[in-house]
């Protein structure tokens, strides 16, 4: 038996009624890799993006009549997108919850007594493994290895790999310390944000340049932002006082390109287990659109099954399951600095 739910009250049962409110434990917000990058939905084993190059040089000078085909051969390539079957298994068995305050006001009588199902235990259960899903799925698609040490990061390789391993073809793949006006000994300098837009905006690739401001973003720890909202406020400009005033970052701009603090990147980093740690370091950015970067899932609906009380277990059962993998489509369309 493996509770993921225990009791540690400081308390003795008096009979006073069971609040119906929970305060649950705050957490870091998850980046929702549905609503935020390219999802290809229904992937059950591997999927092939088909990727034709571009033409060049076509159009000549006419000489007399006559047709002669003249022109540059472009190759139609592929990349792999291939989803690994996860899983959450996690149970809870009503025994946690006897000579408890729970016991009298929350579980049911007679022979359910030991049916959580429908009770504010199965509440807690459902919330506590929803919100930590989605925080690992997202955790798992930005720095996932396949030959991590730790199972909580070797199921496939997430972006950050994808970029380690494409680094010849990426738009920019820049490392940070190399640059003293950026970062010294792991650290930002004063400016270093800014220098470090700069020149991922002065070096990002001819095709990525081109597109429209709107549909760019810059993917950042917090640590960049809290760097360049200093440099702003010290400029004493208007936008420098709004941010001083009110720190809003949701209108965080460079050059016109949204900057997006991505939930627990930083807690991430500091992770002893994320294969990615050692090589990232405390800061990083990512400047691409958000469509570059595909999600392959078996489903976007139907993950989680609740079992309570079968086979006369007594138990509880939250399952989750889902097929899901990481992959970019266009290397080029990828700035990357650590």
């Amino acid at each position: 038996m493996a509770n993921i739910v225990s009791t540690s009250f400081n308390y003795t049962y008096d009979g006073q009624l069971l609040t119906q409110t929970l305060f649950y434990k705050p957490t870091e917000q998850a980046d929702n890799v549905f609503a935020n990058y390219r999802v290809f939905n229904g992937v059950k084993t591997k999927i092939q993006l088909h990727l034709p190059g571009a033409l060049d040089k076509l159009l000549k000078q006419y000489v007399t009549c006559g047709f002669s085909a003249d022109g540059t051969v472009t190759p139609i390539t592929n990349r792999t997108l291939e989803v690994t079957k996860m899983k959450v298994n996690v149970e809870e068995c009503a025994d946690a919850f006897f000579g408890t305050i729970f016991e009298d006001e929350a579980l049911k009588a007679g022979v359910a007594i030991t049916d959580l199902s429908g009770t504010i235990v199965e509440q807690v259960m459902m919330t506590l493994v929803l919100d930590a899903v989605a925080r690992d799925m997202a955790r798992q698609m930005w720095f996932n290895d396949d030959v991590a040490a730790s199972a909580d990061y070797n199921a496939y390789d997430g972006w950050i790999e994808i970029f380690k391993n494409e680094s010849a073809n990426l738009g920019q793949y820049f490392d940070m310390s190399s640059d003293a006006n950026i970062e010294v000994a792991g650290a930002l300098v004063v400016d270093g944000a800014l220098v470090l837009l700069r020149n991922m905006y002065e070096n990002q690739s001819k095709v990525l340049r081109q597109m429209p401001r709107e549909s760019k973003k810059f993917y950042v720890t917090a640590t960049i932002v809290d760097n360049l909202m200093t440099t702003y406020e010290d400029t004493q400009s208007s936008l420098g006082l709004m941010l001083l005033q009110d720190g809003n970052t949701s209108v965080l701009k460079f050059r016109g390109i949204e900057l997006y603090e991505v939930p627990g990147w930083d807690t991430q980093l500091a992770d002893t287990d994320n294969p990615q740690a050692v090589f990232v370091g405390d800061n990083m950015a990512v400047l691409t659109i958000p469509d570059n970067l595909a999600v392959g899932v078996d489903t976007t609906s139907d993950n989680l099954k609740i079992r309570s009380d079968d086979d006369d277990d007594e138990v509880l059962k939250v399952i989750w399951k889902i097929k899901q993998g990481a992959q970019i489509i266009h290397p080029e369309l990828i700035s990357f600095s650590y």
